[in-house]
């Protein structure tokens, strides 16, 4: 019986090699439309200006680490009113501009930071043939938007100074669950709590059981 062969499909490009080499598989790409499309002004253009070759690392394909090696053409774009004469056209829907990697490395990456840590998660991606520093970790780790908190209803108010004898700022504090919720400048007990009601949860706008556990706040 004739063993099952592997089909691999990368939109809007041509797989022109695969090339193993240790522990781990090369894609060499190419793109398959005549045109791209200018990120700024919307219109399409095949008026070549240069290309370069981007290399990505993507997730493995069971134990071996995988490299997608594309062609990547500069174009000029074609309409006199752009802002922009050339443009590099984009990869495919997954991949942000600039980037080392698609997006779904980048999330399996971010909850193995988030999961681990930054030098236990590189440690894993080593052994997962996606082996990140742990500063790479982190960094994305910090990209993630803060998750969604529900409205404090406890508060601590304390003042810091960010240049002693000069410039002061109020630090409020969610009691409930230790975390610092906003920086303004110094505040007295009533703009602090203005503040409360409408900048940081307008929510509250018509609730006046704001707490404030600082006393000495005047």
């Amino acid at each position: 019986m004739r063993p099952p062969t592997l089909t691999l499909s990368l939109p809007g490009c041509e797989i022109t090699a695969v090339s193993p080499h240790d522990h781990g598989v090369t894609i060499t790409a190419h793109p398959t439309a005549s045109t791209a499309t200018c990120p700024r002004c919307g219109r399409s253009s095949r008026r070549m200006h240069s290309d370069d070759t981007r290399r990505l690392r993507v997730l493995p394909l069971w134990d071996s680490a995988v490299r997608w090696v594309r062609r990547v053409r500069r174009l000029r774009c074609r309409n006199a009113a752009c802002t922009v004469q050339t443009f590099a056209e984009r990869l495919a829907q997954g991949v942000r501009p600039a980037a080392q990697h698609p997006r779904r490395l980048t999330t399996a990456l971010q909850h193995r930071g988030l999961a681990l840590g930054g030098a236990a998660g590189a440690r894993l991606g080593a052994t997962l043939h996606v082996p990140p520093s742990p500063d790479h970790l982190l960094r994305l780790v910090r990209q993630l938007p803060d998750p969604p908190m529900p409205t404090p209803a406890i508060f601590g108010v304390d003042d810091w100074a960010m240049r002693r004898g000069r410039t002061y700022g109020t630090l409020l504090v969610d009691v409930e669950r230790p975390r610092p919720m906003a920086q303004p400048l110094q505040m007295s007990r009533t703009t602090v709590i203005r503040y409360l009601r409408t900048e940081t949860f307008p929510e509250r706008a018509q609730s006046q059981r704001v707490s404030l556990l600082d006393p000495s706040v005047a």
